[in-house]
Parts: structure tokens; sequence; C-alpha cells
């Protein structure tokens, strides 16, 4: 019986031809290393900006930023830590908030956002 040989042990995958890997599920072939498979995030499930993928779909944030879970967007991900906490929306590296999808700023605080037609007076 034939079995594969790799000159170099597969890290999270499996020798399946001379010298070459398969990946394991959740792991994708590495660009700067031989024989290696690195963690693979899923970008439906986890935002990788701010952080690195270190495992299947988990993120470890860089320096100065929190871990966090939108229910809205079902994605996990770094952001920056405001003084006040930003409702309906993400705090950037400058402090400011961006609004999720369907919130606009509101008029009367900086670190609110407020559904896309909350105030509409006209009714159908």
């Amino acid at each position: 019986e034939c079995v594969p040989f790799c000159s170099i042990e597969c890290q999270n995958g499996t020798c399946v031809g001379p010298d070459t890997c398969q990946c394991l599920p959740g792991y994708q072939q590495s660009h700067t290393e031989a024989n290696s498979c690195e963690p693979s995030c899923d970008s439906k499930f986890v935002d990788i900006a701010n952080g690195d993928c270190i495992a299947p779909n988990v993120l470890q944030c860089s320096e100065g930023f929190q871990l966090e879970y939108s229910p809205l967007s079902g994605r996990t991900f770094c952001r920056y830590p405001c003084d006040a906490e930003c409702i309906h929306g993400l705090c950037l590296s400058d402090g400011s908030c961006q609004c999720w999808d369907g919130f606009s700023p509101s008029d009367g605080a900086d670190n609110v956002c407020e559904p896309i037609g909350k105030n509409c007076t006209q009714s159908l």
C-alpha cells in the first residue's frame, strides 16, 4: 500500500500526496509556510479588522480593541472602546459612532443612532 509522504509534517492538515497537504475544515493553506494550514475566519461570522483569526472563526483583538458580538449582524468584531457607548452603532478609532444599517445619527446625542424614519410625521 502506498502512503503519501510529506518531507515537512502538515500543520492543521493531512498529507495527501508528495509534499501536498489538505487542510482540515476551518483551515486554509498558509501563504507564507509550506505544508502549513492557518485558521480561517468566515466573513459572514467574523470581521477580522482590528484583530487576528487565531482558530477557525475565533478572533483575537489587537491591543486597544475589545471583542464584541453584534446580534443584528450575527458577527463578532473588535471595536475601539469609546468614552460613551455607541447605541445602535460602532465606535470608530477616532471616538465617533458609525451607525448600523437602517439607523442614522440622533440630533440630540453624538453617541446615539436612531432608526431611520423614526421621526416621520407624514403617514400613508
